[in-house]
């Protein structure tokens, strides 16, 4: 419905005068289809998504994922585990429901969680409002709060499990990028101006594959 080609149009879009450019210029991508046309599916595809990613981390170091749910369940946290543990670096949304990651009771492994971005294993990622792409606050202000600023509709993080593999000032929120009227592809070969955590995301996902192919 044009989300995906949105986000992968952040993280890799070419730069050759036309349209946007990605964090990382023409890199590769896999499209992994878990979701419908009106981007709903089951956790199970979701699932079976990062297991076909896993075997495959010989080429794919990097999952996006710019999706999210709520609950509990340990075989979607073991195959986020499986892939990092695989040695994919795993970047997801936070979410877009101006709550908690861990729900409203602030407890991890909990009903309310939102996951996968209440897994520690994976790189949790909230939305920067930002109008002017520079620093120190003095651009315009956005439709979801000053520049600069922490996007009105962003998840967030008041605490973090002890064993959290990152040390974040977020907590469980590890990065703080754009998300907030972001311009990148969209479907039938256009280009369109998007907001969500499902836009910070791609960023990190491509930073990360820019320091990957630096060091390694």
């Amino acid at each position: 419905n044009g989300h995906g080609s949105h986000v992968a149009g952040i993280i890799g879009a070419r730069d050759n005068n036309d349209g946007a450019v990605g964090v990382a210029p023409g890199a590769g991508l896999y499209a992994v289809k878990v979701l419908n046309s009106r981007g709903s599916g089951y956790l199970s595809d979701i699932i079976k998504g990062l297991d076909w990613v896993r075997a495959r981390s010989s080429d794919i170091e990097v999952i996006n994922m710019s999706l999210g749910g709520q609950g509990v369940s340990s075989t979607y946290h073991n195959a986020i585990k499986n892939c990092v543990n695989a040695g994919i670096v795993v970047v997801v949304a936070a979410g877009n429901e101006s709550s908690d990651v861990y729900g409203n009771d602030g407890v991890f492994g909990t009903s309310d969680d939102i996951i996968p971005a209440a897994y520690p294993e994976a790189a949790a990622i909230s939305a920067l409002a930002d109008s002017d792409g520079e620093y120190g606050g003095v651009g315009s202000s956005t439709n979801y709060g000053a520049d600069d600023s922490f996007a009105s509709f962003s998840n967030y993080s008041r605490s973090v499990v002890a064993d959290n593999p990152v040390n974040s000032p977020g907590a469980a929120i590890d990065l703080i990028l754009p998300g907030v009227n972001i311009l990148s592809c969209y479907k039938d070969m256009n280009y369109a101006t998007m907001s969500g955590t499902s836009m910070a995301s791609p960023h990190a996902a491509g930073l990360a594959v820019l320091h990957i192919a630096a060091n390694g």
